[in-house]
Order: C-alpha cells, then sequence, then structure tokens
C-alpha cells in the first residue's frame, strides 16, 4: 500500500482561462525593448504557477540551460564537465527521465533511450524558458511525473534582428544572429543561427587513481573534452486570406565533442558526433463557434554516434578495434489543440489535445571486432489530455486535468554484444494503456494581492524503448518493465504588491514514485529494474522584488527531505542520490551611471550523496558570480562575466567527471535595424 500524508503548504494560483492560458504558450512573442530583467517572471497560466525565464537571464553571461534552471526553487542540477557535457536536471525529488522536455511545443528525447542532455541546447536561440513543476500542461501532453521544462525559440514579430559575439576561457567562442523580415505580403521569415566551441581544458586534480591516498595528487589539464555545436531555427509564417495563420519552420542541430575519460585514465580518440533536424508545420483556422483549433504535423531525424579506441582510451572492451558505435531515431507526430475560453454566458473553459506517433530507432554501428549488427526497434502510440476549468465564483475556480496514452513497443530482434561473445536478441512486442489525473482547487479574486491554490496529480512514465530491449554493448533487456507511477500534491501561497513590484510565493510539494526504474550493474553488465520507491516531501520560497528604478532582487530557496522508501533495509530511509536537503539562490542587479549595470549571484548547495546506500557522500558547496554590463548606445551592449568567483572546487572523490573552476567570459550584443512596430505594441 503507498503511504499517504497531509499536504501543508504553500503557493500560488490566478485565474486565466484555459484559452489566454494556452495561447499564450503558443503564439508569437514581441521581443521589442527589454529593460534589465534577472530572473523569472511568476505569469498565470492554467490557474497554475509557470515559472517563466526570459532570455535577460542568461544574454551574455556564458550560462547553459542546467545553470539557469537550478537557480530556482525545487529543481537541482546536475553535470558531467564543462561546456557541452551532458547535463540534466531532477524537479522535485523526480528524476530526469520522469522532467519532459520541449522547444516550441514539440517533446525531445534521447536516440539512445537515457534523459535529454540539456548541454547540447543553445541559449542564444532561446527567447524564453517555461517550467511547470510537478505538472505537465495539457497543451503538452498533460502527464510527466516531474512537470516539465518547454524552450520557446525567438520569434519576433518586428522587422530587425540581434547580433552577438562571446569570447572566455578554455578556448569558448560563441556567435548568434537573429533576424526578422517581411517577405510578401501577409509573409515574414524569422531566421536564428548560433555557434559554439570550446577546449574545456581546464585544470583540475588527479587522484592518479588513488583516491584516498592525497600523497600521489597532481594538477593536470582536461584532455580530449572539446566541444563544437552549430545550430539554427527558421520559420515562416504566413496569414491566410481566410484569416487563418500558419507557421512552418525548421530546426537543425549538430554537435561533435571528445569524451575525456576519468582523471588518470584520459582519453586521445574517444569522441562522439550527433546531427538533429526537424520539420514543423502547424495551421491556426479562425475560430468556430468560439472553438479554436491549432493542427500540426512534425517530424525528426536524430542521430547519435560514439567512437572510441582501446589502446589509447582505455574504456570499453580491451581490443585493439576502432569503436563506433550509436543510433538514429525517426519521429513522426501529428496532433490537434482545440479551445474553449470562456464568454459572458458561460463560466467555464476547456482544452484538448489528441496526438499519435510513431518512433524507429535504428542502429548505427560500425565495429570491425564484433561486426556490425543489425536491429530496430519501433514504438506506436496514440494520447491525448484534456483540460477543464469552472469558475464556481469570483474567488474559487476548480481545475480538473487527465490524460490517457496507448502505445505499443516492438523489437525486431537481432544480436547484443557481451565480453566474450554475441547473443540472440529475441524479438518481441508489449503494449499498455496508462492514464493519468490532476485536481486543482485555486481562491482568490484575479485582483487580490493573496492568491492559493492546491492540487493533486497522479502520474506515469512508461519504459523507454533502449530500457526495455537495451541493445548497447553491456547493457541486458528487460521486456518485463512495469510503468513508473507517482502522485504530486502541492498548495500554495503567493502575495504581491499593489505596483506588483514586489512577489512573495511560497510552496509545500510532496512526490510520491512507485516502481522507478533503477539500472543495476554487476561486474560489467548493466539492466534496469522497477525496484526504486520514494517520497520527497519539501517547501519553496522565492521573493522577487524592485523596490527602487535602479535595484532588483530575486531569492529562491528549497528546503526537502528525499527518501528512499523501498523494502530493502540498505536503502530503506536513506536520501536520494544527488538531492541535496536545502539550497538557497540570490541575486541583485543595480543600474549604475554612465549605462552600467552590475549584477551579483551567490549559490548554496548542501551535502549530497551519489549512491542509494549513501556511502559516498559530496560535501557542500557554494558559488558565487558576477557580471557587468555597458549600455552604450540604446541598441548596443557589452557584458563581461566572471563565474565561480572564489574558484570553488567542484570535484570529490566520488566524481569521474571534474568541472570547471573560475572562468571569464565577455560579449558584444548589437540589435540589428530599426524596430518600426515598436510604437504599435
Amino acid at each position: 500500500m503507498r503511504k499517504t500524508s497531509p499536504l501543508v503548504a504553500l503557493f500560488m494560483g490566478l485565474f486565466y482561462s484555459v484559452s489566454a492560458s494556452v495561447t499564450d504558450s503558443l503564439t508569437v512573442q514581441n521581443l521589442g525593448e527589454t529593460e534589465v530583467h534577472i530572473g523569472a517572471s511568476i505569469t498565470e497560466n492554467l490557474s497554475n504557477q509557470v515559472v517563466s525565464i526570459s532570455e535577460e537571464a542568461w544574454v551574455g553571461k556564458n550560462f547553459t540551460a542546467i545553470d539557469i534552471l537550478s537557480s530556482y526553487g525545487g529543481i537541482q542540477g546536475h553535470k558531467q564537465g564543462g561546456i557541452g557535457s551532458f547535463q540534466s536536471i531532477s524537479i522535485r525529488g523526480a528524476s530526469s527521465r520522469g522532467v519532459k522536455i520541449f522547444i516550441d511545443g514539440v517533446a525531445l528525447e534521447d536516440a539512445g533511450g537515457g534523459a535529454v542532455n540539456l548541454g547540447s541546447i543553445d541559449l542564444n536561440l532561446v527567447e524564453r524558458i517555461d517550467v511547470y513543476k510537478g505538472y505537465v500542461p495539457a497543451f503538452l501532453g498533460g502527464n510527466g511525473i516531474g512537470g516539465a521544462i518547454h524552450f520557446i525559440t525567438k520569434k519576433s514579430v518586428n522587422t530587425g534582428g540581434q547580433f552577438s559575439l562571446s569570447y572566455g576561457s578554455h578556448g569558448l567562442q560563441e556567435a548568434a544572429v537573429s533576424l526578422t523580415i517581411p517577405l510578401i505580403s501577409k509573409t515574414r521569415f524569422a531566421s536564428g543561427l548560433a555557434y559554439r566551441y570550446s577546449d574545456n581544458d581546464y585544470e583540475f586534480l588527479n587522484r592518479n587513481g588513488t583516491e584516498y591516498d592525497t600523497d600521489d595528487d597532481f594538477l593536470a589539464k582536461r584532455k580530449n573534452a572539446w566541444y563544437l555545436q552549430f545550430s539554427g531555427n527558421h520559420t515562416f509564417y504566413h496569414t491566410h486570406e481566410n484569416g487563418g495563420f500558419s507557421t512552418l519552420s525548421f530546426r537543425h542541430e549538430k554537435e561533435k565533442g571528445g569524451n575525456p575519460g576519468k582523471e588518470s585514465n584520459q582519453t586521445e580518440v574517444a569522441g562522439f558526433n550527433r546531427d538533429l533536424g526537424q520539420l514543423f508545420y502547424s495551421y491556426e483556422p479562425i475560430p468556430y463557434k468560439n472553438l479554436q483549433f491549432t493542427l500540426s504535423l512534425s517530424g525528426q531525424i536524430e542521430k547519435s554516434v560514439s567512437h572510441s579506441y582501446y589502446p589509447l582510451d582505455k574504456i570499453g572492451f580491451p581490443n585493439t578495434y576502432y569503436m563506433e558505435y550509436g543510433a538514429i531515431r525517426y519521429f513522426l507526430q501529428p496532433k490537434i489543440i482545440v479551445e474553449l475560453p470562456t464568454d459572458s454566458s458561460r463560466s467555464w473553459a476547456a482544452s484538448l489535445y489528441l496526438a499519435s506517433s510513431a518512433e524507429r530507432l535504428e542502429d548505427r554501428d560500425n565495429n570491425e571486432w564484433i561486426s556490425a549488427y543489425p536491429w530496430h526497434l519501433e514504438q506506436y502510440v496514440v494520447e491525448g489530455a484534456s483540460n477543464i476549468q469552472w469558475f464556481l465564483t469570483r474567488i474559487i475556480s476548480l481545475e480538473l486535468e487527465n490524460s490517457i496514452k496507448a502505445y505499443q513497443n516492438e523489437n525486431s530482434g537481432g544480436e547484443w554484444s557481451l565480453p566474450v561473445r554475441n547473443d540472440s536478441l529475441i524479438s518481441g512486442s508489449n503494449q499498455d494503456l496508462l492514464g493519468s489525473g490532476r485536481l486543482a482547487m485555486h481562491f482568490g479574486h484575479l485582483k487580490s494581492p493573496w492568491k492559493a491554490s492546491l492540487s493533486l496529480g497522479r502520474y506515469f512514465r512508461e519504459p523507454e524503448l533502449m530500457e526495455q530491449y537495451g541493445v548497447y554493448r553491456n547493457v541486458l533487456p528487460n521486456p518485463d518493465l512495469k510503468e513508473e507511477t507517482g502522485w504530486m500534491g502541492e498548495i500554495s501561497l503567493s502575495w504581491k504588491s499593489a505596483s506588483e513590484k514586489t512577489k512573495i510565493l511560497s510552496t509545500y510539494f510532496e512526490t510520491h514514485q512507485k516502481n522507478g526504474i533503477i539500472w543495476v550493474t554487476n561486474n560489467s553488465f548493466s539492466k534496469p529494474f522497477n525496484i526504486s520507491k520514494a517520497i520527497t516531501r519539501g517547501v519553496e520560497l522565492s521573493l522577487e522584488s524592485k523596490p527602487t528604478s535602479f535595484f532588483k532582487t530575486r531569492l529562491d530557496a528549497t528546503i526537502q527531505k528525499a527518501l528512499d522508501d523501498s523494502s530493502d533495509p540498505l536503502y530503506q530511509g536513506k536520501k536520494l542520490p544527488e538531492e541535496p536537503t536545502t539550497t538557497y539562490h540570490a541575486e541583485a542587479a543595480w543600474l549604475l551611471p554612465y549605462h552600467l549595470e552590475w549584477s551579483v549571484q551567490a549559490g548554496y548547495r548542501s551535502t549530497l550523496y551519489k549512491d542509494r546506500a549513501n556511502r559516498q557522500k559530496i560535501p557542500a558547496q557554494s558559488l558565487y558570480h558576477s557580471y557587468l554590463t555597458w549600455n552604450p548606445l540604446k541598441r548596443t551592449k557589452f557584458v563581461l562575466s566572471v563565474q565561480n568567483i572564489t574558484n570553488t572546487e567542484y570535484q570529490s572523490i566520488y566524481s569521474s567527471y571534474p568541472l570547471p573552476g573560475r572562468t571569464y567570459s565577455f560579449t558584444f550584443i548589437q540589435q540589428i535595424g530599426i524596430n518600426k512596430d515598436e510604437n504599435n505594441q
């Protein structure tokens, strides 16, 4: 039986119709002229909290997505190196695989079957990040144990654009350009291109393979950790004669880099290549009897390939052959979103999401040692989600959201590799029908400074194709895996001043998870099992304030207890891996004379553990950053960034991936053209 406990807490719920909130998440945004902005804006969306982070939070600051996201309450970041390294997050105790990641409404998946690598997302092409903690809105599918992160790329409705250049420590180079221009009548074109490169040759403490013997430790530079990425997003917008609106976009990414290996066993050859192409089309006809429709079709092709050479790299199987292994992913998804907003005769609003998808994974191996062995995995999905909201009184509304998902996985059979021989992978298929739901109540008049809400939802995560049918070297399949399940609840309270210059938010949350999938390693083999059960309880606190015209501040804190609740006495009651008890973040910005702005940030993370048995302890950590911005002209900006001012050592004796210490970067930003529509927005 699942343990239950009362929810006691605080956070926010504001009344906005489903139509207004969903449309806000999907429509084109006006960048215009923005003032200096630190942190996130807590906005109203589906009468629940969404943290909306604007590009001002990262422009010129040498931040990755994980740096930005982990500074907010309830979110923990996990890194495995410098720029471009694998990075993921957990939300309120839910693991990274339970957090849904989207770009412009299209879900991201990893071709290798793991968590989405947030380190591969170049923020130079992103306008805004919307964070949904503890739930996934209906227009994104309505289900997710950990919530959702939605990246919205730049979509200026104004003619013009922006150009930026950055240079920094360890050979960091960045360049980005975005431009919007009119083509023919009622058609506009927006395009963005971005480039990133880093040597990642930072210094770290090499323990020479003896973690507990400090006598033979020495300082060394990270080798073969370079990273290169080129990405772009290109979109046509067209208004039809009948009033309908079409969007056609193409997104592409190409990245490659070295796999640096572990400390004293750094590699020379090992590396990876990843290519992605995505085509997206949507059509929004004029409303029909108050019903608003959005029909879309998206397709993706993603190829990820890793390589190594054992005589030089000393990773993988001990052989003398050049190894290459990976997968290519094909994905197609049509979907429709229907919205019914409130009007003078109706005190309720609703939205409906329907989608189907087909996914195929194929091998991309080219190994002399084991010879190329063919395999492919397929998944077919039909899913739907709905959201309905009743405004019972002027100060109380009720919200109900549910989703359903039917899927079938198919395995073609093939071979999988063992250290001494290959073995057969038996073909097969499995299918399931899963459902989730959430109920929420919101209290407070729209114009009232005080708001409150409470919600309770049950969610699921179906096993990934690679978890059920592991076809990589040293991975054993487990087609009998069950879906992960869990429920999340929260009670929240918010207050804002009459001028809205100060906002205070607080939330109590609980996350209960069952049948969590964990990879168990025995010698050189790994196999997934449904053995994890966990409970996370905590409080999030947030303050945003601009008491004067020249000063802004944001404070965030999370206090939580994330515990293993499995029946195994070795783990029962232990802290979940990589989940600290407390995290704090503070930042402030001052507008100074001569068009200068100075901002500082400070973050703290308490002790955490790398393993379920809590034997690998990672000490507490404090980080400090500073940024100086100069706007000599209205559309010209220079930013000097210093991260990890105190050169705090990230490494611990349980980490194979040391992170960089103090880093510097300098960025030049220039607006392009004149915003002709500015006075009309």
